[in-house]
């Protein structure tokens, strides 16, 4: 091998690796601003973080949706009440490359919940799968698959007294909140 075809080998190895370094980072912001969408109540901003087509989201406890309008009208409406605030926190992502279209990813989250109306705080921490495609130039988000680990319910009295009536349970009002059950 000449030192042309050394070099030339060399430029490809190094032109992947920024790709999937770029890569990498297109899918954290994706990511993130999936959860930064819920957060702000952001229904067209989180509609068109995924995938046109069939995508599959399963969370916990939750029904399962196969398109992102009907999870985006779930999100409608349960989650632009103005009484629930929520915050998740994306953490230390594994992102794996399944080709030079195709990732998927393992996120740590942990998330604040409060229904100012029931006066409840929740806080969770599990696992996000997620899967992700590249079409039309650009990451689109094709599969959530969220697992808990821990959830913690409390409730704030109106004279700030907080209690957890329901430790190690999903509450009534937690419940109510995250999965749109009546409390």
């Amino acid at each position: 091998m000449s030192q042309t075809e050394d070099l030339a080998a060399l430029v490809a190895r190094l032109s992947d690796r920024v790709r999937e370094l770029e890569d990498a980072e297109r899918i954290r912001e994706l990511q993130q601003g999936y959860w930064r969408a819920i957060d702000l109540k952001q229904p067209e901003v989180l509609r068109d973080l995924f995938a046109p087509g069939e995508i599959h989201i399963e969370f916990e406890d939750m029904p399962v949706w196969r398109d992102r309008d009907a999870f985006v009208q779930f999100f409608i409406d349960l989650g632009m009440d103005p009484a629930r605030q929520e915050n998740h926190f994306g953490l230390n992502p594994i992102i794996r490359f399944e080709g030079p279209d195709a990732a998927t990813a393992t996120w740590r989250l942990h998330m604040f919940a409060y229904n100012y109306d029931t006066r409840t705080v929740i806080r969770i921490s599990g696992l996000y799968d997620a899967r992700y495609a590249r079409s039309d130039g650009r990451w689109w988000i094709t599969g959530l698959f969220f697992k808990r680990h821990s959830i913690l319910s409390e409730q704030v009295g109106g004279d700030g007294a907080i209690s957890a009536p329901d430790f190690g349970v999903v509450s009534a009002e937690a419940a109510a909140h995250l999965f749109g059950e009546p409390a």
